[in-house]
């Protein structure tokens, strides 16, 4: 164990002068304080006080900043510059005062072992505890993971239930029946007539559609088959061969434009007044 650990009190003697000097008290024996509870700061003031100096004319008198007399008689040291300054100041003021510079050295050193020591103390301390730091972080990692999930949780339940009322605004119906189908959809919009000879090249049953927005689309053909039931995106174009006529339904009408069997199908009629369209498309 070293004098650091076992040494809370470091005596410094005094002469009879230098107690006087630094403390003020007339001693008529040797003048005994304990090194680690002294200061070394205030033993300079001391001096300085007893020899009727101001800072400023102190200052003067060894060409050194008043503001760093100041800072050494209130310890404060970081300020300063390193250890040879601070030392060098110190002999520098206490020769000035005519004072011995010695004993303020010794509790300066005093002062700055005991700082180390309650550093050395705390990082020990702090080492040895298997439920520091460690543990704070690990507790705060989980508090952030639970928290999470349970916001990613909510979040899907919400994208659920966004999507299961898309698909019921969308669809409204059961198409397990064409019955219902040809009930439930609204204008019907027959196969337009073939207006030249080019026209009997076309497909019977072709549907071709052209996206200018995104929007959901879904298309049945009389047979009850999903052609198709999705989201389609701006600029895409889908051909459909099937079996008319065509039951759709398009979650924004104006975003999407229909040729059937060629020729441009005007389906302004079937939107509604949120925009949304759904009509029967072709003969039977």
């Amino acid at each position: 164990m070293d004098d650091l650990e076992n040494t809370d009190y470091e005596t410094v003697m005094l002469t009879r002068e230098q107690a006087l000097i630094y403390y003020g008290v007339e001693s008529s024996k040797p003048f005994e304080i304990n090194a680690r509870l002294a200061n070394a700061g205030e033993m300079l003031r001391h001096a300085r006080e007893h020899r009727k100096i101001s800072v400023e004319l102190l200052g003067d008198k060894i060409n050194l900043d008043p503001e760093i007399i100041r800072q050494i008689e209130t310890n404060r040291y970081k300020s300063i510059g390193g250890e040879a300054f601070i030392k060098g100041y110190i002999n520098l003021i206490a020769r000035e005062l005519d004072a011995d510079s010695e004993p303020v050295l010794k509790v300066y050193e005093a002062l700055k072992r005991r700082d180390e020591h309650a550093l050395e103390k705390y990082v020990e301390t702090k080492n040895s505890d298997p439920w520091g730091s460690t543990v704070i972080l690990s507790i705060l990692g989980t508090a952030v993971l639970i928290a999470t999930v349970i916001y990613y949780f909510r979040y899907s339940i919400v994208l659920e239930e966004s999507a299961n009322r898309l698909e019921e605004k969308l669809l409204g119906i059961e198409t397990s029946s064409l019955d219902q189908l040809s009930d439930s959809y609204g204008p019907s919009f027959s196969t337009p007539r073939k207006n030249n000879d080019n026209d009997a090249e076309l497909k019977t049953g072709q549907l071709t559609l052209r996206a200018n927005a995104q929007t959901w689309i879904e298309i049945v053909d009389n047979h009850g088959i999903v052609i198709y039931r999705d989201l389609v995106k701006a600029n895409q174009t889908f051909e459909f061969l099937g079996n008319p006529p065509y039951y759709l339904l398009i979650e924004d009408g104006k975003a999407i434009d229909i040729a059937y069997q060629g020729q441009r199908i005007d389906f302004t009629d079937a939107l509604d007044s949120e925009g949304m369209a759904r009509f029967r498309l072709g003969d039977f």
